[in-house]
């Protein structure tokens, strides 16, 4: 079955921006050979599933294209959502590692108990076929946990972008700054969806939030090396 032109943007758009994740934390991940730290490999997992919600679309054109048929509702469902919780565990456990090192055991598991009980919640109803969009209350506790698991993200993105904004390190100010748009950018597109916001826009700013943290977390060392020598030229 062809695709239309709208439709088709859209599946090179998506793909596009699932691939470059892929990259993006697949470059993060690769941090840990150099410094030896499983933090960067947590974050690598974030960058990668935090696009999770993209994948089906391209899954179900890929589909539509071949025979004309797409995925079932609850595994469309299931593909969408299942390894959120797992990306923003990554990530908090990449952070306490980093700045809570006294409490870290506490907030770890405090989150795994949150953020897994929102799987456990939520899967039943995709095995069940439930539909949540027609029941009130069920369709709240969701929109609870997905709003909750995004201000989770922004709140301790932005705590540990203003470590490196305060920094002596002129390339961690740097990339400080680029962790900023990173999370205020994927917030601003994670709400703006939400509430049913232009696709092509919400993509736009998802595309601006994956590179910018790229270079937050990741900054290529001819930049960094670009950086020091404008900083040693001031000093």
């Amino acid at each position: 079955m062809p695709l239309q032109p709208y439709y088709l943007f859209e599946f090179f758009l998506n793909l596009f921006l699932i691939s470059l994740s892929i990259f993006v934390g697949w470059k993060i991940a690769l941090k840990y050979l150099e410094y030896k730290r499983i933090e960067f490999i947590c974050v690598g997992i974030t960058a990668i599933t935090i696009s999770e919600p993209w994948w089906t679309f391209p899954i179900n054109s890929f589909l539509l294209f071949l025979g004309g048929t797409i995925l079932p509702t609850p595994l469309t469902q299931l593909i969408g959502f299942v390894g959120i919780p797992v990306g923003i565990f990554t990530w908090i456990y990449a952070i306490t590692e980093l700045m809570y090192d006294k409490r870290k055991k506490m907030i770890v598991s405090v989150s795994a108990i949150y953020l897994f009980s929102s799987e456990l919640f939520y899967i039943p109803t995709i095995v069940l076929d439930i539909d949540y969009t027609a029941n009130f209350g069920l369709s709240l506790i969701l929109n609870v946990y997905f709003i909750s698991f995004m201000l989770i993200v922004l709140i301790t993105g932005l705590i540990f972008s203003r470590e490196n904004l305060i920094a002596e390190n002129l390339v961690n100010r740097v990339q400080g700054i680029f962790m900023i748009i990173a999370f205020l950018s994927y917030s601003v597109g994670f709400f703006y969806s939400l509430v049913g916001g232009n696709i092509l826009i919400a993509d736009i700013i998802f595309f601006i939030s994956a590179i910018s943290f790229y270079f937050g977390f990741a900054l290529p060392d001819r930049i960094k090396r670009y950086i020091r020598k404008e900083e040693n030229v001031e000093m």
